[in-house]
């Protein structure tokens, strides 16, 4: 027999051996004795000398100790700092409302600002509870979460109700967004209404993870189900999106479907057929984008440079040479408005200090070195798009002074159909009358009870007008369609 090749004799060595294992953190292996025996690995109960072979975790080992219950011992928990200690002569009575009081609190806190339910179990915060009214008990994190449920139920409940007490129609605007770090795309549909008192309000109809391929016919299956579920599919009057192509086709679907419900269920509706608008903001940064696209190439050499002052090691070193506390450089974002505008004015402002310190550098870097009269160009552009931050600015917050101006106008439309049959003796004052149409201010601002009703009546007579007027130019549409075609002589 030929004897045994070192390789053999390595590979049977190393069988004896124990297999590198990793290490074992859980406390419920102070309750076992592990052995190897022909490179498996044995686990033996300290207690009943029960054994078990090659476990791959610790949740069997953990029910098996539910049979030795006197050899567990509680969890240490971290020490409280002095400061959070209480004495006995320091506890307090708290009462049933100010108990429930304090919980709708962290309640609200824990839900608006995303925080994990864990947060109410960590010994620091408690002990900060605690400090504050030691008689306070923190719900644990099992009891918070069925508060939260119970109340999303129940304002799911009062909205379903609110909602259907509005003798008015609905517009949403939706709206599809990715979360920066898993990428995981999400469709947010808000609702805006006119309740009964003439007040605008909106909310948040639904936020849903939507990971299938973003079709007109996928997107309109998710808004659909969400309006369902609040019985206001047939009431939909006005769809706001942004101009992509899938947004558009999206609701061009959707009407289909909610016109064909209004007229089933909406009769008591008026005969106005659902619309959809493009958001005045994304159609600002369309055209900036389109402004801006003949000097495509100074903008991404702007970009270039940016990049460049961005990098870890970089940035640092461009401080000390410009002699800046902070770099406020910041780099544009496809998603975000206005982003191109605050890097090409703050790359504009710093000009000097990136022309000196690019000049110092070498590499592809120096061939991104704008000249003089491109810095000149930069600047056109800044003028360009100054106003159209300031637009996207407006109408990104809430400005009643808009639906007021608005209002003025259509009224100005109207006197201008109706003007001939006008009589009142006093003249209209619009302005005032259109603050009236405005659902944020309507009337609160009348001190006067005559002139507030005189203006009233004036509306309600400006409208009749305007009905029958429309009522005419119907009826002589339909007799002048109705009239048989002239023949030539």
């Amino acid at each position: 027999m030929p004897p045994p090749s070192p390789q053999s004799e390595t590979s049977a060595a190393s069988a004896e051996l124990p297999k590198r294992t990793k290490t074992t953190t859980s406390p419920v292996w102070d309750h076992y004795i592990v052995s190897w025996e022909k490179g498996v690995k044995m686990v033996k109960c300290k207690y009943c000398q029960v054994t078990y072979k090659n476990p791959s975790g610790t949740s069997t080992l953990t029910a098996h100790m539910s049979k030795h219950p006197l050899q567990l011992k509680p969890k240490p928990k971290p020490p409280i700092p002095a400061w959070c200690q209480q004495t006995s002569a320091e506890v307090s009575k708290i009462s049933t409302q100010k108990q429930a009081e304090a919980t709708g609190l962290l309640k609200k806190w824990i839900a608006c600002s995303a925080k994990p339910f864990s947060t109410v179990e960590d010994p620091y915060f408690v002990a900060y509870s605690k400090s504050l009214n030691s008689a306070y008990k923190v719900p644990c994190r099992q009891t918070l979460r069925k508060l939260l449920v119970n109340d999303y139920a129940e304002r799911r409940k009062a909205v379903t109700a609110e909602l259907k007490s509005v003798t008015s129609r609905f517009s949403i605007t939706c709206d599809m967004w990715k979360a920066r770090s898993k990428r995981q795309p999400y469709m947010v549909i808000t609702l805006h209404w006119i309740n009964n008192e003439w007040v605008l309000k909106n909310i948040v109809l639904d936020f849903r993870y939507l990971p299938v391929i973003h079709t007109a016919d996928n997107m309109k299956a998710v808004i659909l189900d969400t309006l369902k579920e609040h019985s206001l599919q047939h009431r939909i009057l006005c769809c706001t999106t942004d101009g992509a192509a899938a947004m558009k086709a999206m609701f061009r679907v959707l009407s289909l479907d909610t016109e064909k419900d209004r007229r089933l269920f909406g009769r008591n509706s008026a005969n106005v057929p659902s619309f959809r608008i493009w958001c005045v903001a994304h159609l600002v940064e369309t055209v900036a984008r389109v402004a801006t696209g003949e000097k495509a190439d100074i903008v991404d050499e702007v970009r270039s440079l940016v990049s460049f002052i961005h990098r870890p090691t970089i940035d640092e070193e461009y401080l000390k040479f410009a002699e800046r506390s902070n770099l406020c450089l910041p780099l544009d974002v496809s998603t975000r408005w206005n982003s191109v505008l605050n890097m090409i004015e703050a790359a504009f402002e710093q000009r000097e200090s990136i022309t000196n310190y690019i000049s110092t550098k070498k590499g592809d870097i120096i061939k991104q070195k704008l000249t003089d009269e491109e810095w000149m160009e930069i600047d056109d552009m800044v003028q360009l798009l100054k106003p159209l931050e300031q637009v996207t600015v407006e109408c990104s917050a809430y400005k009643p002074e808009w639906i007021s101006a608005l209002a003025t106008k259509m009224l100005g439309k109207l006197e201008e159909i109706v003007v001939d049959e006008w009589t009142a003796e006093d003249e209209f004052a619009f302005p005032a009358a259109a603050r009236m149409l405005d659902p944020s201010i309507k009337d609160g601002e009348y001190n006067d009870e005559e002139q507030r009703a005189k203006h009233r009546g004036q509306l309600k007579t400006l409208v009749k007008l305007y009905e029958a007027a429309r009522s005419r130019a119907r009826a002589s549409n339909k007799a002048t369609n109705s009239l048989p075609p002239t023949t030539p002589t």
